[in-house]
């Protein structure tokens, strides 16, 4: 999934707060921001993680939705 272009990776925003709002603009329920394989730690900026804004990073996406009953 494409960012939203009126989504910024700011470097000094908080990972939950890009998590929110890239979730949010993509209308999802949540989901997490991975890099290289490793879940993000939330707590963290991306400068703190010397991770540059313009690289590529994962979005795991959470959709809550109806469950589907087959029966």
């Amino acid at each position: 999934m494409r960012a939203p272009p009126n989504f910024k990776m700011d470097p000094d925003k908080k990972i939950s707060e890009l998590e929110r709002e890239f979730a949010s603009l993509n209308g999802l329920a949540g989901g997490q921001f991975m890099y290289k394989g490793k879940f993000l730690p939330n707590h963290k900026t991306l400068r703190e993680l010397n991770i540059n804004p313009k690289e590529i990073t994962t979005f795991m996406g959470i959709n809550v939705g109806p469950i589907k009953n087959d029966e």
